[in-house]
């Protein structure tokens, strides 16, 4: 190729063959800028303009066409498909010596803290009552020793705040009959280990007399770790009654968790289940009839679906 233009020609050499045709196509261009400035020589201002657009153009050709096309510094090659070996591969700078993988993942693993696991509890199946109950609702029931907030209603029955002690009684007295009714107690947060809980509560049976703290009755159990044993209360003559612990252990649902009681009287007598397994059983006494009454021990707690069922 021949450039009529000194730069086009100084740097011929240097241009790739791509930024040579440009040149070469754009030269005439460039030759009629160089005219531009000899026609009007007294127009400084033009000359200047075409000497600036002149070396535009060329300084365009020169560097920019040539720098784009230029062949690269490095070039790479292709290779050839490599076979897989059934081996993951490794990005650049992952080690892959097993022991210092392994070093770099303990490092990364932030440590789990512990706490205590939360019973979940299984789904229930809707709760129809039962033929010949009767629901106890909170207004069946009179208040002893209790101020405004320890007993409040519910949906399903009521709830107790634990504190002042006192009870709950029924308006009417009962001898022969199958109670039935569920509780929870409310799980502390920092609970870790439930036998360890010492939620207390109490189903009073038979209560006579005048009302006072601990009452003349005979108790069932509701605190959890010794939830549906049989007592006696107030004064009351020791029973003879028997209790399966090992039973009660199996059957016992966790804190926080529903637990449920059917107390069975007959004529003095009294059999305990819970949760469907018989935990205890205690022989007639001089008690066999009576209000039947919740205790405040203490300890928060929920009570619902209370219902009885005279025999």
């Amino acid at each position: 190729m021949i450039y009529h233009i000194p730069q086009l020609q100084a740097a011929e050499a240097e241009l790739h063959p791509v930024a040579r045709e440009i040149a070469l196509r754009c030269e005439s261009e460039l030759l009629w800028l160089q005219s531009l400035i000899k026609v009007f020589p007294g127009q400084e201002d033009c000359r200047m303009a075409g000497r600036f657009w002149l070396s535009c153009v060329v300084l365009a050709v020169i560097v920019g066409c040539g720098g784009q096309a230029a062949k690269p510094s490095n070039p790479v090659t292709a290779q050839p498909p490599v076979e897989s070996t059934g081996k993951p591969t490794t990005a650049p700078g992952v080690t892959t010596d097993p022991k210092v993988a392994a070093t770099s993942v303990t490092k990364s693993v932030v440590p789990a803290t512990t706490s205590p696991a939360i019973p979940v509890e299984t789904p229930e199946p809707p709760f129809h009552l039962e033929d010949g109950f009767s629901q106890l609702d909170y207004t069946d029931f009179e208040a002893f020793n209790a101020e405004a907030n320890t007993w409040s209603p519910t949906a399903e029955g009521f709830q107790c705040a634990g504190k002042p002690l006192g009870y709950l009684y029924t308006k009417e007295t009962y001898q022969n009959f199958t109670l039935r009714v569920d509780y929870r107690f409310t799980r502390p947060k920092s609970l870790k280990d439930d036998s360890a809980f010492k939620g207390n509560t109490g189903f009073l049976i038979y209560v006579t007399g005048e009302h006072k703290q601990w009452p003349v009755s005979l108790e069932v159990q509701g605190k959890h770790a010794q939830m549906a044993a049989i007592k006696e209360n107030g004064g009351a003559q020791a029973v003879t009654a028997t209790d399966d612990d090992a039973a009660r252990l199996k059957a016992r649902h966790a804190v926080g968790q529903w637990n449920s009681l059917e107390i069975v009287s007959k004529n003095g007598a009294l059999s305990v289940s819970l949760n469907g397994t018989p935990i205890s059983t205690c022989e007639p006494d001089f008690l066999s009839e009576g209000l039947v009454a919740v205790q405040s021990e203490g300890h928060p707690f929920e009570v619902r679906r209370m219902r009885i069922r005279r025999e």
